[in-house]
């Protein structure tokens, strides 16, 4: 099983178009983190709980 796991790791690492599809999900991956970061949020606690002030 694993044989047959590296072999086609081994193929799919040789394609043409996998060091674009790595840059992309990896630019991807960054931007989400990078607006994450950014993103001013919701710093107020009294929003987010979930209990009733009755």
């Amino acid at each position: 099983m694993f044989a047959t796991i590296d072999a086609f790791v081994m193929w799919l690492a040789k394609q043409p178009s996998v060091l674009f599809w790595v840059g992309y999900i990896g630019a991807m991956v960054f931007m989400r983190i990078f607006d994450a970061l950014l993103s001013p949020g919701c710093d107020d606690y009294d929003e987010n709980e979930n209990t009733d002030d009755n």
